[in-house]
């Protein structure tokens, strides 16, 4: 049966019965019975009409309103001549404050003979279309995803925004909005389906633009990245210039081309365009206008490039020696939203700076008196860039988010790993632990020795499978017979990321040994024997997730900061056995682990004893040495 074509009258006619005593079933309560009839109608027709319907309602009870609207849109395209279907998307049209649509299926719905018989077909929870009218409201559904996506919560609002656009096809606001919360939970293809659709309008903007490329780069093809980012530069507003170019720096860490000086002079260039002034050493204030009270330390935190670096700063914040610092808070929205949670306690100030642009951010900081402004969102927080340019603060340090360098003449200091390299003009504060720092109490939980063969994992994005790593991992799973490599879903479970995961792996041999688990990061750790680490841009916070599991984790040493930080922690938490100085050593590591038990066993004790003792993992011991450091830089005795 070609289900493209609506049926005929006399199908329709003979569905009526069906119709009436599945609707019977659903207002008796018997939702089981009515599933096996919908069930049935699906074995012999997989788009039959009433079926559809019968979805739709299970979808409205429970609050599905996507599916439901797309379940009864179908039914109406195979039966247009059941006035039912016809009032139902009457109702949810005006429910989506679609008054247009609202007012054709109403119309439609009346021209088929809608009367009390039909009346009764309707779910008695679903308002009247004259009740629907009298409550309807201007897109609540993109007043919602707005909503959501104010507080961060990502997923939530993609749901509401692709309800929204079901009902107004093409919607720029929407369509943007959807694409950047896509990006934001690690969905690029999607993402990139829906900007090409904007940049096909001629309509897009330099920010859409930028956008695209950022999802280009998170997909691996950086080529179409640098062209969208070219593009979006040529079209931005000054307003828009500093965000479009720290979107475009952000990306330059996933080209295993770029060496750390070549990436310094890139974030230089940039950092000049800004412009205002450094503070010469002979301009600053004398230290010891600080004697004889708190220091007063402002941490800029209202957008990171992680989330997780806000738990770094909640852990290091509440340490801090309350008799020698007084803290500022400057972040997003309210504190006492749910995404601020973590932060709550550990400042005596908290400022609400979503709203601000770079300019009024200086002058809340400047009004503040603040003495030390430390950054943690790097390139992810243009605002914050564009404030530490115009020097409010007495002494500017970056922290977290910042894996190279801001490029910023205006930055005193910036915080780093003993194991960094010295690069000229920038002054780089070495902390004997690293820079970060978690605060996990206790073991990692017992981990029973797998059985069976050896399953390797990677945690990782699409951006950094590169040609050396793949050609790595190949030759891991030649020399390792029977074992497989795990990736944790991290947006490829994807038709074209899948086939391009594919494609990747299977241009060296390797794509029948992979798998791909949908899982979060503990239970994706719970089906692995031993971890990969990339060989670009790996995070530290994604080692800490591994070491906390009790799994061993493979790193290389890396040329360069920004290529050091997954070994770098793992040196400052005393497990340099787990770090490879080159990509044969990275091999042999990784076999070793894999053929061995006994190895596996001895690095998982080694790991339980780092995460129990280092001070990577204690709050107190860090923030003695960070405290020290904030000390120094403000010219301060400890």
């Amino acid at each position: 049966m070609d289900t493209s074509k609506p049926i005929s009258r006399i199908e329709s006619v003979a569905n009526r019965a069906i119709l009436e005593r599945l609707i019977t079933n659903f207002n008796a309560g018997l939702e089981t019975e009515a599933l096996a009839e919908c069930e049935a109608l699906l074995a012999l027709d997989d788009d039959h009409p009433v079926a559809l319907y019968g979805m739709a309602l299970m979808a409205l009870r429970h609050r599905a309103m996507l599916p439901a609207f797309q379940a009864m849109f179908r039914a109406h395209q195979r039966d247009p001549s059941e006035a039912v279907y016809a009032e139902i998307l009457a109702v949810q049209y005006a429910t989506a404050g679609n008054l247009a649509g609202a007012a054709y299926f109403s119309k439609l719905s009346t021209s088929l003979g809608f009367d009390a018989e039909v009346q009764a077909l309707l779910p008695p929870s679903l308002p009247s279309f004259p009740r629907s009218l009298q409550i309807i409201k201007e897109a609540p559904y993109l007043q919602q995803g707005n909503s959501l996506l104010a507080v961060r919560y990502y997923a939530d609002a993609i749901g509401q925004y692709e309800l929204h656009l079901a009902f107004f096809p093409g919607h720029r606001e929407a369509t943007r909005k959807l694409a950047y919360c896509l990006l934001k939970t690690e969905q690029p293809a999607r993402a990139i389906a829906y900007l090409t659709e904007l940049r096909s309008t001629s309509e897009a903007t330099a920010a859409d633009l930028s956008l695209l490329g950022q999802a280009y780069a998170a997909l691996g093809e950086p080529a179409a990245a640098e062209s969208c980012h070219q593009e979006a530069a040529a079209l931005a507003s000054d307003e828009e210039a500093t965000e479009i170019a720290c979107a475009r720096l952000t990306d330059t860490l996933f080209d295993p081309t770029r060496s750390e000086s070549a990436l310094v002079e890139i974030n230089r260039a940039w950092g000049a365009t800004l412009g205002g002034a450094g503070s010469p050493e002979s301009e600053r204030p004398d230290a010891s206008a600080l004697e004889g009270r708190r220091v007063r330390v402002g941490y800029l935190a209202s957008a990171t490039a992680d989330p997780r670096d806000l738990e770094v700063l909640a852990t290091v914040a509440s340490a801090s020696d309350p008799q020698r610092f007084e803290i500022y808070l400057y972040g997003y929205r309210s504190i006492d939203e749910a995404s601020n949670a973590l932060l709550r306690g550990c400042h005596d100030e908290w400022r609400d700076i979503s709203d601000c642009d770079s300019a009024t951010l200086a002058a809340t900081i400047e009004g503040d008196g603040i003495d030390i402004l430390v950054d943690i969102g790097g390139h992810a927080a243009p605002v914050h860039l564009g404030a530490l340019a115009l020097r409010p603060a007495r002494y500017q340090v970056s922290w977290l988010g910042n894996p190279v360098t801001l490029g910023l003449s205006q930055v005193d200091v910036e915080l780093a790993s003993p194991t960094d390299t010295t690069v000229h003009g920038v002054r780089r504060m070495a902390l004997p632990y690293g820079v970060y720092c978690y605060d996990y109490l206790g073991q990692p939980s017992a981990r029973p020795e797998r059985t069976g063969a050896v399953t390797f994992g990677a945690d990782l994005l699409l951006a950094q499978l590169h040609p050396d790593l793949l050609a790595c991992w190949a030759k891991l799973l030649e020399r390792v017979p029977g074992s497989t490599l795990a990736l944790r879903d991290r947006g490829f479970i994807d038709g074209n990321v899948t086939n391009r995961l594919l494609e990747l792996f299977g241009a060296h041999g390797m794509a029948d040994r992979i798998d791909v688990i949908r899982a979060d990061a503990a239970g994706f750790h719970r089906e692995v024997d031993v971890v990969l680490a990339p060989f670009v841009a790996a995070h530290p916070h994604d080692v800490v997730a591994t070491l906390t599991a009790g799994v061993p984790v493979v790193a290389l040493a890396g040329p360069g900061r920004h290529r050091r930080q997954a070994s770098a922690l793992l040196h400052h938490v005393g497990l340099d056995m787990l770090v490879a100085a080159d990509e044969a050593a990275y091999l042999d590591l990784a076999i070793t682990l894999a053929q061995s038990p006994e190895a596996r066993a001895k690095a998982s004790a080694a790991i339980a004893e780092a995460v129990a003792s280092s001070p990577v993992f204690d709050s107190s011991q860090f923030a003695v040495v960070f405290d020290a450091a904030l000390l120094e830089i403000a010219g301060q005795k400890v």
